[in-house]
């Protein structure tokens, strides 16, 4: 990575404060393109509704993750941002995937600073 990149990832996951957010964040990297309703979510990451509809908001203010605009269906899309560092990487040596340990590493240097 150059020193750009990092910085940009750096300013990126500054904004995540809670464990829900780095979850969804995994949940989304696995599952790039989800299309589902926000209760059908919060079961498959294991927090309540309020928490990740703040965390949701939290990405998608990050400019991690992008959801369809359209609020009168009860399920969304939710898309993966391609210019995401934690989204899928073409052209690229480095793996693919997002070890829960790394986010692990991250969450704790971001509660540490």
């Amino acid at each position: 990575m150059t020193p750009k990149q990092i910085a940009d990832l750096l300013d990126r996951i500054a904004c995540l404060k809670h464990a829900c957010d780095l979850d969804l964040l995994l949940f989304f990297h696995r599952h790039p393109w989800a299309f589902l309703i926000s209760e059908r979510l919060a079961a498959y990451v294991g927090y309540d509704l309020p928490q990740v509809t703040r965390s949701l908001e939290t990405l998608i203010t990050a400019g991690l993750l992008q959801r369809s605009r359209d609020a009168t269906q009860p399920a969304r899309l939710y898309v993966l941002t391609r210019g995401s560092p934690f989204g899928p990487r073409r052209k690229s040596n480095m793996p693919c995937h997002i070890s829960r340990r790394f986010c692990v590493f991250i969450w704790i240097s971001c509660s540490v600073s």
